[in-house]
């Protein structure tokens, strides 16, 4: 008997309690899982990313944020001392596309603040 029959079998309401429980437990299993949480994975990502794209010529010091959305979708916002030349900022938009597979609209980069009394 495939599952379907089975629900037909229980009756509209009973079928609809079952499933409601059915959803319940998955999803009281994903948050109680042990494991590595999204945001600890995003952090390492974003530790990862700042590392590699400091080493891209011209970039200088570089800080990274990641964001997903509801939908899913990721974007990525870089603040590179760097960035005010083009081709820095092409480079580190490329390499960031590069690692994450994510479309370049999706990627932002900026121009780090100069310090006070900075040239």
């Amino acid at each position: 008997m495939s599952v379907a029959e089975a629900f037909k079998r229980l009756g509209p309401v009973r079928a609809r309690t079952w499933a409601l429980l059915a959803l319940l437990a998955v999803a009281a299993l994903v948050l109680l899982a042990p494991g590595v949480r999204t945001s600890d994975v995003r952090s390492e990502t974003e530790a990862r990313l700042e590392r590699v794209l400091s080493e891209v010529e011209g970039a200088g010091r570089v800080k990274v944020m990641v964001f997903e959305g509801t939908d899913g979708q990721t974007g990525v916002l870089v603040v590179a001392e760097g960035a005010r030349d083009v081709s820095v900022r092409l480079r580190l938009q490329k390499a960031v596309q590069t690692v994450l597979g994510i479309d370049n609209a999706r990627i932002d980069v900026s121009p780090m603040e100069e310090a006070a009394g900075g040239a």
